[in-house]
């Protein structure tokens, strides 16, 4: 397992601990289904199991690459940033 692979099982260890109705609610863009959180990055629509935090493609059958994953885990947890205005946050 590389730095990437394991950041990767880090966010999503992470991802299990956030407020997922929050995320839905501050990222009007992640459609909320009972099984998984669905929404589109770069053109394609990727699912995140609500249970395992397993993220899968939807839109097509390739493999989700590493980075694309930690993109999404990492919106999620900008998403639970509190909301501020005029303020920018530094990722």
């Amino acid at each position: 397992m590389n730095n990437y692979e394991k950041q990767r099982e880090d966010w999503r260890q992470q991802f299990l601990t956030m407020d997922q109705e929050d995320i839905c609610k501050r990222l009007p863009e992640v459609c909320r289904s009972d099984t998984h959180l669905i929404l589109w990055h770069y053109g394609r629509q990727f699912a995140v199991d609500r249970e395992s935090g397993e993220i899968s493609a939807l839109s097509d059958d390739k493999p989700v690459d590493v980075m694309p994953q930690l993109n999404i885990y990492t919106l999620a947890d900008a998403a639970e940033l509190p909301i501020q205005r005029n303020v920018f946050y530094r990722f």
